[in-house]
This record gives structure tokens, C-alpha cells and sequence, in this order.
């Protein structure tokens, strides 16, 4: 049986110094830090965080097969590195539609997130292995790169959602 995820919460909001381990509890309340509390966000972030976890959660109860083609489980480190990268970027996610978090036939976990004028895609396939699409809706052009476990790119990118949307 595989491991449910546990928060250790370190480090700053922008940091990687959080890290996510096969546990058996999600505890928001743990150790958070004031400073991330303190601007009126620390609800809204939990919640958030909290459904996060609970979608990968799912992924991670996936036996071998789940797809009906033969698809591998997919693996503890790549659920963990997902919930990593997601942790942060919360901030930014917070002011999109919630991300579909979806597993895929090669064994990585599909993020996606869509605003009125663009759609953010990563794919994380393992640990320091993400590949990321920023497409324009409008233009259909599209920017990719890939991260390893620099998250800033993808921040930037949400940001860049963020923004075009509110000028849409």
C-alpha cells in the first residue's frame, strides 16, 4: 500500500526548503508561518492546498492498469515532486480556476491550469523533471521549457495568466 502525503513546512512562501514525504496525515496547521498567515491569505491557501492533496491523494491509490491499457502506478517520488512544485506556487495559483491534476499513461502527472486567455500545462515525470506549455488561447502560440526544481519560470507563468486575463 502506498503513503498518503505529510506537509514539513520550512523555508518561505517562494522557497523549496518545504518538502513533501510519504506520511500518513495533511496538517495545515502544522508549523505554518506567520509571515504567510499574516496577510489574510492563510484560509484561502489551505483550503487550496487541501484539495491539492486530496487529488493527489487519488493518483497515488492508483494500482498498475488504472487505465485499462496497462498504465504503471504512478510512483511515490513523482506524486511527492507534483506536490512540491504545487506547493510553490500556491500563491499564484490561488487567483485561477483550480488546476486539473491528472495522471498520465507514461506514469507523469499532468497540472493544468486555464484562464479566459491562456492555458498553463506542466508535466512532471519525476523529481527535477518538469516540462512546461504556456499557450495563448487567442494566438494558439506557445511557450515551453523545462524545470528542474527552480519553480520561479512557472510562478512567472501564472502570473502572466493571471495578467492577460485582467486585461481581457
Amino acid at each position: 500500500m502506498k503513503n498518503n502525503l505529510t506537509l514539513i513546512r520550512g523555508g518561505h512562501a517562494h522557497s523549496n526548503t518545504s518538502m513533501f514525504t510519504g506520511a500518513t496525515v495533511w496538517d495545515t496547521d502544522a508549523g505554518a508561518s506567520s509571515s504567510i498567515l499574516a496577510d489574510g491569505l492563510g484560509k484561502a491557501r489551505d483550503k487550496w492546498l487541501n484539495s491539492v492533496c486530496s487529488r493527489l491523494r487519488e493518483l497515488d491509490v492508483l494500482s498498475e492498469g488504472w487505465d485499462g491499457y496497462g498504465a504503471p502506478a504512478i510512483e511515490n517520488p513523482t506524486i511527492s515532486f507534483t506536490a512540491i512544485l504545487l506547493y510553490a506556487v500556491w500563491q499564484e495559483a490561488l487567483a485561477l480556476p483550480m488546476p486539473a491534476i491528472t495522471p498520465m499513461s507514461d506514469g507523469s502527472i499532468m497540472v493544468e491550469w486555464r484562464s479566459g486567455t491562456h492555458e498553463l500545462t506542466t508535466e512532471v515525470s519525476g523529481p527535477n523533471c518538469v516540462h512546461v506549455f504556456l499557450e495563448d488561447l487567442g494566438s494558439e502560440v506557445v511557450e515551453e521549457f523545462q524545470t528542474t526544481s527552480d519553480f520561479k519560470k512557472v510562478s512567472d507563468a501564472l502570473e502572466k495568466c493571471i495578467r492577460l486575463q485582467a486585461v481581457a
